[in-house]
């Protein structure tokens, strides 16, 4: 989006950046831990945010906003608990493969368990955690407004358990445990330069969530 190729892309929130634009939330699905094949919580139905202050949690690159790196890597629990810094991961199948490796854990959203299931990486579900969200955003100063479908924020969800704040924010999650739900393809939206007022969607390889989410 920065060299200018993508005008709008369907991406995890909270993208928080005053060189981007966010819209509403548009999917959210069940917050989970991916561990290594073995590891202890997978002994476990769930997990809470406290048990990352246990764990080293991967880390995401700078070059992404703030808000996003510390929702996917607090520093903290919500009780304040430290929680150890690992590995920064340049992507995702990086991150998944390094914690195979045991080099760390890493908060995923739900539908992973269908679309990223790996012999030597489990996920659990981080009972209590906020949903995962996802939404539109865009450079800021492009001449685009969402339509009216969009500005009305018609949420999704990916069915899982139930999910709470995990640092004190309220959820708009709320579904059944142990279900993912249907899952179609993300998006990313472009705009092409040669048919200006043109828009054309373009299959991503990051499926996320879609089911009803209130």
């Amino acid at each position: 989006m920065s060299s200018a190729e993508v005008d709008l892309a369907l991406t995890r929130h909270p993208m928080t950046s005053p060189h981007l634009a966010t819209g509403p939330v548009l999917v959210c699905e069940a917050r989970m831990l991916a561990v290594p094949t073995g590891h202890p919580f997978t002994r476990r139905r769930t997990v809470t945010a406290e048990d990352l202050a246990r764990v080293t949690v991967l880390r995401v690159p700078e070059s992404l906003p703030d808000s996003l790196r510390e929702d996917i890597a607090p520093p903290r629990t919500p009780a304040g608990k430290p929680v150890t810094p690992g590995p920064v991961t340049a992507t995702f199948n990086e991150a998944l493969t390094l914690v195979g490796a045991g080099e760390g854990v890493f908060v995923v959203g739900a539908h992973v368990r269908r679309y990223f299931a790996r012999p030597d990486v489990a996920y659990v579900n981080l009972e209590g955690a906020a949903p995962v969200e996802w939404g539109l955003v865009w450079p800021t100063g492009r001449r685009y407004r969402p339509g009216p479908g969009l500005q009305r924020g018609r949420h999704r969800r990916a069915q899982g358990p139930r999910a709470g704040p995990l640092s004190g924010e309220g959820s708009r999650s709320g579904a059944a445990p142990g279900s993912v739900g249907r899952i179609p393809r993300a998006l990313s939206w472009t705009i092409p330069r040669a048919a200006p007022g043109r828009v054309e969607a373009t299959a991503s390889p990051v499926p996320i969530a879609a089911e009803g989410c209130a």
